[in-house]
């Protein structure tokens, strides 16, 4: 460790990561939130990734971005490529669209909330 002069040990590091990673707490990633959603709501994780924009997969993907961006706290750009190279401005409109729609629709919000006590 360049400020003690000592060697970077494993307990060393657990005592610093300490405040941001609680003990046994599994990090959620996108693939996760992929899987979970795909499975919700009757679909194949490739379908998420896929160009069709039709209303029974796009709400689902923008569902699937909404959660990969609260829960694990990536990039826009890195999201999108998470789902067929989508791009940023994409994400951020998925992301957009469901908050608005959260806030207007009770059953959704319920759901939302739902997914992600699931990850905790």
């Amino acid at each position: 460790c360049s400020l003690t002069g000592s060697e970077i040990t494993l307990v060393m590091a657990q005592e610093t990561l300490h405040d941001i990673f609680a003990p046994g707490e599994k990090a959620v990633t996108i693939e996760m939130i992929q899987k979970t959603i795909a499975d919700h709501f009757g679909m194949r994780v490739q379908e998420l990734k896929s160009k069709n924009n039709s209303k029974s997969v796009a709400i689902p993907r923008q569902i699937c971005m909404y959660l990969c961006k609260r829960l694990t706290g990536m990039s826009l750009p890195h999201i999108g490529r998470e789902f067929g190279n989508k791009h940023h401005t994409t994400v951020l409109h998925s992301i957009n669209k469901i908050e608005l729609l959260r806030q207007q629709d009770k059953e959704l919000n319920k759901m939302l909330q739902n997914f992600t006590d699931s990850f905790k």
